[in-house]
């Protein structure tokens, strides 16, 4: 396989299908907490990026992680009216169990009466002191919220910066969509984004190829060497730059 390849085949994923997501880190619907790409490749000329985004769906009231599959290789993809389609969602805690340590039904507030949420069948310990959630810059939801309880989206970003393992895929999760011949050679869990999206059957926004980010994963991939990964752009791919998610 050849970087020049790979860089020109990132360009064209969202035109395979209507369906196909990239990396949406700001999702209306869908506060970020964590993040992570993971990269493949075969033997052959085959490569693959699994990206995981951990985070609280405000429509659906859950904990889950989406999970999107970019790759020349589609023939393990799902697909919807005719379209593939690249994405799937894994269930981290669900609307019942939330539902058991609100406030009250609907409310997005922790009762501080809670000693542990379960995520993902792991009992976590809920922390209720404000000022653990300070030492991350977390800020916590104000509104309706005068005694200042922990809100849900709080407390996962909270998870995500003590016991981040809990909120990524098992490695069979991530190789849903993935020829068996596929093995992973690098994890990134901070980098450069820049939006690159389907809206309304067209692609809008930075191309791939564009910047470093996507020009140094490439070589990796090329290669199979993690040391081609040499970034020098900020990253901004943590929940801290992306305050936009969740605001629909």
């Amino acid at each position: 396989m050849e970087r020049k390849s790979i860089i020109k085949q990132l360009d064209e994923f969202l035109e395979i299908s209507p369906y196909f997501e990239f990396i949406d880190l700001k999702h209306g619907y869908f506060y970020t907490a964590g993040s992570k790409l993971s990269l493949y490749r075969d033997s052959s000329s085959n490569w693959a990026i699994v990206v995981e985004v951990s985070g609280y769906n405000n429509k659906d009231l859950s904990y889950e992680i989406h999970l999107n599959t970019i790759s020349n290789v589609t023939s393990n993809f799902s697909s919807y009216n005719n379209y593939l389609v690249n994405s799937f969602r894994i269930g981290l805690t669900s609307q019942e169990i939330l539902n058991s340590i609100s406030l009250s039904e609907g409310d997005v507030f922790i009762n501080n009466t809670t000693s542990s949420v379960e995520i993902k069948g792991i009992e976590i310990p809920f922390i209720s002191d404000k000022s653990e959630y300070v030492k991350y810059n977390i800020q916590l939801e104000e509104e309706e919220n005068d005694e200042r309880h922990i809100d849900y989206v709080s407390f996962l970003r909270y998870v995500n910066e003590t016991q981040s393992e809990v909120l990524f895929a098992s490695d069979s999760e991530k190789r849903e969509q993935l020829p068996s011949s596929f093995k992973k050679i690098f994890e990134i869990e901070n980098w450069h984004q820049k939006e690159w999206h389907n809206l309304n059957f067209k692609t809008v926004g930075n191309k791939p190829s564009s910047y470093e980010t996507y020009q140094q994963i490439a070589k990796v991939l090329e290669t199979g060497d993690p040391k081609f990964w040499k970034p020098t752009l900020k990253p901004n791919s943590h929940w801290s730059f992306n305050m936009e998610s969740g605001a629909l």
